[in-house]
């Protein structure tokens, strides 16, 4: 039996462009992984437009009418892609008036998943790498994936970073689910640094570097360990690097699928800096990301 959680659907917010209609093919086959129903979103919101008080009574009806029109037609043309591969899934859709933002944070509360879509992101451009992506990953109360790369998920591996935190575990059953669900394995990592904290040996060459990442690889074993065994079917790689997080993550990608990262939920301020990994890797990721948020601890 399916209980209510499980029951939840994927939404995906749709921008109208052709990476929006191939990010709806993605949550589609998620969806139909997870056995579940495809909610598509689109926002006609106009914040921001130039539309003189003066000029307002005369044309804001038409105005809203071409909108919501063209609304219509960009989820009808999404709706369609996913229906031609998976004719039996339970989909709808809805236009809102609200930032595209807002909305999928609010549906978020109810969602399983939560999809946008994005292009790649220029190093000159990242600071404006799409707001709607930057908030949406942090504020939401779900995993979102940002999609980029393929309309299809597939058998490649399922990244996962692990920090030793208290938020791997959102993304490890988020990592185990996601390749159970695809019959792909998952590639943990872990980066590690050569720098030591104060109430280690500050002597370098008296640090036994070898022991340092065994340890380390066990610590990688040991936060794993509860999820590969829910998961027997999936095969685990585990993977302890020297370097920062998120180059650790990016070297992994190209015969990948998708990563997941681990964040805490964030304010609007913090939002802008997101966490130096989770932000490279929506810049440079050529896999689509996933961001599991953890709420902060008072």
């Amino acid at each position: 039996m399916t209980d209510a959680a499980d029951a939840r659907p994927v939404v995906v917010g749709i921008d109208g462009s052709d990476s929006g209609v191939s990010a709806a093919q993605w949550a589609a086959a998620l969806a139909a992984a997870l056995g579940t129903s495809l909610h598509l979103m689109h926002s006609d919101s106009t914040a921001g437009s130039f539309i003189s008080d003066a000029a307002v009574i005369a044309v804001r009806a038409a105005a809203t009418a071409d909108r919501h029109a063209d609304a219509q037609q960009i989820l009808a043309q999404a709706q369609t892609a996913v229906r031609q591969r998976f004719p039996a899934l339970q989909v709808t859709s809805e236009v809102v008036s609200e930032p595209a933002d807002v909305a999928l944070i609010r549906r978020s509360r109810t969602a399983r998943f939560v999809v946008t879509a994005g292009e790649d992101v220029s190093r000159a451009a990242a600071l404006l790498l799409g707001s709607t992506t930057l908030t949406v990953a942090t504020r939401a109360e779900c995993p979102v994936v940002a999609w980029r790369g393929t309309a299809a998920p597939t058998t490649a591996a399922v990244v996962v970073g692990v920090a030793f935190g208290d938020a791997d575990s959102e993304a490890l059953a988020t990592a185990f689910t996601l390749a159970e669900m695809f019959a792909a394995p998952v590639t943990a990592v872990h980066a590690w640094s050569t720098t030591r904290s104060v109430d280690h040996a500050t002597v370098p060459y008296l640090i036994d570097w070898d022991a340092v990442e065994r340890n380390e690889t066990r610590g990688l074993r040991t936060a794993v360990q509860p999820w590969a065994e829910r998961h027997p079917d999936v095969e685990v790689r585990y993977v302890v690097d020297i370097a920062k997080p998120s180059r650790a993550l990016l070297d992994r990608l190209a015969d990948a699928q998708l990563v997941v990262v681990a964040t805490h939920r964030s304010n609007a301020l913090a939002a802008a800096l997101l966490g130096s990994t989770t932000l490279n890797l929506l810049h440079h990721s050529p896999v689509p990301v996933v961001v599991c948020q953890t709420p902060n601890h008072p």
